[in-house]
């Protein structure tokens, strides 16, 4: 709610953090100072407790990005020298990036390339290092981008640890 406050007023163009998971791992602080409002009004010791919240979930959100933006940039170099694929296998990677873990008929639906060259594509992808095979079947494989995801999984576990 926080979050959806602050954007509906101009302060942040996009709600991309979540000051909840830092709320969460301070929850005795959190209540404390939130106890010590209603009985004290102490509204400083609260309102000192929250920003330190935003900040470091918003210097957390920030890192997160720059760490995703590095792992994009560097995938796609590496789709760029496939040379006469690379357009589509780009096309594939801009997906993922959208859909993480995903399969290639939903690849092929969005991107409008066939099946046939969406599933070469993720051969590329899987030999470049890019993507995981998850299911090990012979059809509806579901694929995943681990950098990517890994990524964004430390963003949240340094955010309940913060």
């Amino acid at each position: 709610m926080i979050l959806l406050l602050l954007y509906d007023q101009g302060l942040l163009r996009e709600p991309l953090f979540y000051p909840s998971l830092y709320f969460k791992a301070h929850q005795h602080e959190y209540y404390t100072l939130l106890n010590a409002v209603h009985i004290q009004g102490d509204w400083e010791g609260w309102l000192e407790f929250f920003a330190a919240a935003l900040t470091k979930t918003a210097d957390q959100a920030v890192e997160t990005a720059q760490k995703l933006l590095a792992v994009v940039e560097d995938d796609q170099e590496k789709i760029k020298k496939l040379e006469r694929t690379a357009s589509s296998v780009l096309k594939i990677h801009t997906q993922l990036l959208q859909r993480p873990i995903t399969t290639a008929q939903f690849l092929a639906q969005e991107t409008n390339i066939s099946l046939i060259t969406v599933n070469q594509c993720l051969g590329h992808l899987i030999n470049l290092g890019i993507i995981t095979e998850m299911t090990s079947k012979k059809f509806n494989r579901v694929y995943k981008y681990d950098k990517y995801i890994n990524a964004l999984s430390l963003d949240i576990a340094a955010n309940s640890h913060i």
